[in-house]
C-alpha cells in the first residue's frame, strides 16, 4: 500500500472518528432539548390542571420554571451549532490535505 493511500485511510479514520464524535454529541443535545420540552410542556399541563388552586405567587413561580427550562434550549442549540462548525472546519481541513496528496 501506498504512503498516499495510507495517508487517505488515515484522514478518513480521522473524520470518521471526529463525525462519530459530532453524532454523539448532536444526540446529547436532543435528547436535551426533548428532554427541556417535555419538561415544559408537563409544568404547563400541571399549572392548568391545577389552575384552581394557583394563586399569582404561584402562577409566577411556575412561569419563573417554564422560563428557566426554556432558556437552556438555546444553550443547547448553541452547542450543537459548535459542534457542526467544529464537524465542517474538520472537513475542510481533511479536504486540503486530501488535494495536497
Amino acid at each position: 500500500m501506498s504512503s498516499v493511500q495510507l495517508a487517505v485511510e488515515r484522514l478518513q479514520g480521522l473524520f470518521d472518528a471526529r463525525a462519530a464524535e459530532v453524532e454523539t454529541v448532536i444526540m446529547q443535545a436532543k435528547s436535551a432539548l426533548d428532554k427541556n420540552a417535555k419538561n415544559c410542556g408537563c409544568t404547563v399541563v400541571a399549572m392548568i390542571q391545577d389552575s384552581g388552586k394557583f394563586d399569582r405567587t404561584s402562577w409566577a413561580s411556575a412561569i419563573e420554571d417554564i422560563e428557566r427550562e426554556a432558556s437552556s434550549l438555546s444553550q443547547e442549540t448553541a452547542r450543537t451549532d459548535e459542534m457542526l462548525a467544529s464537524l465542517s472546519s474538520t472537513m475542510a481541513s481533511i479536504k486540503d490535505g486530501l488535494k495536497k496528496l
